[in-house]
């Protein structure tokens, strides 16, 4: 994250604010949108990161879309990929729940 510390504005943008992020975006116009993969480990590809990005992009390019289509791309990932072990499996399956809810917030 050191190499965004100049940047003028960081967001957390995710599907829990994704309705929100999307209007700030189309409100500020910013000149360019960057993607920053959070999710990625040695045995994953940050999948929720790419479904949600790809949601945005989608939708700030004024495409119709389903967000049941990137939510289910979300819904597709194990956790077990990451790890076997109870308490780390309860607490990726509980952020796996985090992360297929959309528009809980509405500020970014």
């Amino acid at each position: 994250m050191a190499a965004y510390c100049n940047t003028p504005i960081l967001l957390a943008g995710t599907f829990v604010n994704a309705g929100a992020t999307i209007q700030y975006l189309r409100d500020t116009c910013p000149e360019s949108i960057n993607f920053i993969m959070t999710g990625v480990h040695s045995s994953t590809n940050g999948l929720e990161d790419v479904a949600c990005a790809d949601y945005l992009i989608d939708s700030l390019k004024g495409n119709a879309v389903d967000s049941s289509v990137y939510l289910r791309r979300v819904n597709s990932w194990r956790p077990e990929k990451i790890s076997l072990q109870s308490e780390i499996l309860r607490k990726l399956y509980e952020d796996l729940e985090c992360c297929l809810k959309l528009d809980c917030f509405n500020f970014v």
